[in-house]
């Protein structure tokens, strides 16, 4: 039996676009032509906004604005056609593998730091632990935790070009590596839902086999003749779209250099102080003494890049010990869903909302679905059928195994927290309730 070659960059993708889907054996007779790439032809990416109640920390309190005046963060998410997302999920592989070797070889102490978009093994319960641990053992310290002001909508190109040069050990991009970094760069988009209002494709059928795509390529080039403002190419040189198999990649390697100077900056101040960055979350551990001396060379880094502080959510968080293992904080530390306050670790509100609302949402549909099929059973003289529970507590209780629920128990074992099965507890009562109701 002849062994399948391995193609870890190749995934398979069911969604509609403008193309169809193909082979790994297509794929792989497309991406490994460098004058494949060179002439390929891009779509445009498929564009939609995830809505996402946006929170505010106020003298150290989580909150959210009023429901009658809601505080609405829209998160951008685009998706490539399918031959199109196969060459920069094959780029991505290649500049991974590079970006790894120069991580682990010339700065293994990286390895730690740089947490998001990296094969780790790990989740975010573990990286917060480590934050978490660490302000622990060195009891009296500040934290001081920032983010970056839209973080993919403003990477700079030329400093992209560079980065990326840089990782490939050359003054200029090959070609190939030239024609995605255009293509990443330059990229256009249209809104999803114009497109399939367009060709009559109903949204909630969008991934059904029975439509193979969007349209042909014919039907594509009369459609941007005939709505050429539904279509927007980037025209800045500012930017790459949010949800390419290579934009997660690519926002590390812009931030390589950043990377290497802040921890350099931090370890030489004490070896014990941590620094950690998860996408466009920035988390020092130092202490009080050099918070502020930190704070203004992050910011100067950033701005070298081009970028910016949000300073809304910057955060500073003094701790001190004054008992053995004990803790007080002047305010709470937020930190990749989780809460820190005094010696207490939480889930985040926002967190427990999002799942109460989904959970909400997917019962009351469970009992529409349950009730329309009761109706039909009894017009044919038929016995109605209990509402079917195991899957609603499959989805949405501790039964399920890859849930928030699931994950909410693997926090409450890491952090030995008795507050966040508290929290877990009373999302189980309310699930009950809701199936009950």
């Amino acid at each position: 039996m002849i062994k399948k070659p391995n193609h870890p960059w190749f995934k398979k993708k069911g969604y509609l676009h403008f193309d169809m889907p193909i082979s790994v054996k297509q794929a792989e007779s497309l991406v490994l032509s460098k004058q494949n790439i060179k002439s390929h032809s891009f779509y445009p990416f498929l564009h939609y906004e995830i809505p996402k109640l946006k929170v505010r920390v106020i003298d150290g309190k989580i909150t959210r604005d009023k429901k009658s005046n809601p505080n609405i963060k829209k998160r951008p998410i685009s998706y490539a056609a399918h031959r199109d997302s196969h060459i920069f999920a094959y780029y991505n592989y290649i500049l991974s593998q590079k970006y790894e070797d120069i991580i682990l070889n010339s700065y293994n102490h990286l390895d730690k730091c740089v947490l998001a978009f990296r094969k780790l093994g790990k989740s975010n319960i573990d990286f917060a632990k480590l934050a978490f641990d660490t302000i622990r053992e060195l009891g009296n310290c500040s934290v001081l935790a920032l983010d970056i002001t839209g973080f993919f909508d403003n990477l700079n190109h030329e400093i992209l070009k560079k980065s990326w040069c840089r990782i490939l050990n050359t003054d200029i991009l090959p070609e190939d590596h030239y024609a995605v970094y255009r293509a990443i760069t330059k990229f256009s988009k249209i809104n999803v839902n114009d497109v399939l209002q367009h060709f009559c494709i109903p949204k909630n059928t969008a991934n059904l086999k029975s439509y193979k795509r969007i349209c042909s390529a014919q039907e594509f080039r009369s459609f941007r003749k005939q709505y050429p403002n539904k279509i927007t190419q980037n025209s800045k040189n500012i930017g790459i779209p949010q949800g390419s198999p290579i934009s997660a990649l690519l926002s590390n390697i812009y931030m390589l250099d950043f990377d290497i100077s802040v921890f350099e900056y931090i370890n030489k101040l004490n070896k014990n102080f941590v620094y950690m960055r998860y996408c466009d979350d920035i988390l020092c551990i130092v202490n009080k003494e050099n918070i502020n001396a930190v704070n203004d060379f992050v910011i100067k880094k950033i701005e070298e890049l081009r970028l910016t502080i949000n300073q809304e959510k910057t955060e500073i968080v003094h701790f001190s010990q004054y008992q053995a293992k004990q803790l007080k904080s002047d305010r709470a530390l937020q930190y990749l869903g989780f809460i820190m306050e005094n010696n207490s670790i939480s889930l985040r509100s926002t967190g427990l909302t999002r799942y109460s609302n989904r959970m909400k949402r997917g019962v009351s549909l469970a009992k529409q679905t349950h009730r329309k099929y009761s109706i039909i059973r009894s017009s044919r003289g038929k016995p109605i059928k209990k509402l079917y529970k195991k899957q609603l507590y499959s989805r949405y209780s501790h039964f399920g195994r890859r849930n928030f629920i699931s994950y909410g128990k693997k926090a409450a074992t890491a952090f030995k927290s008795k507050i966040i099965s508290k929290q877990l507890y009373s999302l189980h009562k309310r699930l009950i309730r809701e199936i009950a109701s």
